[in-house]
């Protein structure tokens, strides 16, 4: 699936970097991830076991079931959430964005993959010490509690979706919600974006297992949105909605008056 990396110990690893203060007071991902309520003087102290690291699209970086050693902030990139079934076949869970915050405290293991899908970098932070920290200021258990019930806010939607939507409807949920949270994503950290436009982060194999269909059912999915006008697509992994108004009375998420 992907090629194991060793990213626990990361005193050894070429590829982890020390944060500095300017680093962090210009990180453009601040103002909405956990570090939103934190004064300069309290960044500064979590900063000191703050290291920053880069992986490769493809890469390994946490393992399921593997001892938990550390946490992740995504400072830029897509990562994907996945666990392997007994009989070998892979569920993606989710996807992270920048800000999103991985792993999960106070907790001994890691309870799902996590993967590179672009080029990603992410702030780590060494378990033990992290919860150390986090006891110690309460503005960041605050913070870092309310991020946790966004995503299971997300969770509880998602599963409504899986447990109660139709294919196409399933498919028309994916496509906003990708083209929502790639643009808050990217305007967060300056990159030129646009709402309608946006690459596909996932194969159709991914997506499949995203949403519980068949790679067939989706291919078809994507075909009828495009017939019906509501989406376009070139090269298979670039899309342009057409009509967001059509698209999300199709997903549900508008009344029709």
């Amino acid at each position: 699936m992907h090629n194991k990396i060793d990213c626990q110990d990361e005193r050894f690893s070429p590829k982890t970097n020390h944060i500095d203060s300017s680093e962090c007071q210009l990180c453009e991902v601040r103002a909405c991830g956990m570090c939103s309520e934190l004064d300069t003087a309290t960044l500064n102290d979590l900063r000191k076991i703050t290291r920053s690291r880069d992986y490769k699209a493809g890469e390994l970086i946490f393992s399921d079931d593997a001892p938990l050693q550390s946490y992740a902030a995504i400072k830029s990139g897509i990562v994907k959430l996945s666990k392997i079934l007994p009989d070998g076949r892979q569920q993606t869970l989710g996807l992270g964005f920048p800000p999103d915050f991985i792993g999960r405290t106070y907790k001994d293991k890691n309870t799902y993959f996590v993967s590179a899908i672009t080029n990603v970098t992410v702030c780590t932070f060494p378990r033990d010490l992290f919860n150390e920290y986090l006891k110690a200021t309460p503005s960041l258990e605050h913070r870092l509690f309310e991020l946790t019930l966004n995503e299971l806010d997300a969770a509880r939607d998602w599963m409504l979706m899986l447990g109660r939507m139709s294919a196409i409807e399933k498919v028309a949920t994916l496509l906003l919600s990708f083209a929502d949270r790639l643009y808050k994503s990217n305007s967060l950290q300056g990159i030129p974006c646009d709402e309608t436009h946006f690459e596909l982060p996932l194969t159709r194999s991914e997506i499949s297992d995203f949403l519980g269909l068949t790679i067939e059912t989706v291919s078809r999915q994507f075909s009828l949105l495009k017939k019906k006008g509501l989406i376009g697509i070139t090269q298979q992994r670039f899309i342009e909605i057409l009509d967001k108004e059509g698209l999300s009375l199709l997903a549900g998420q508008l009344k029709e008056t």
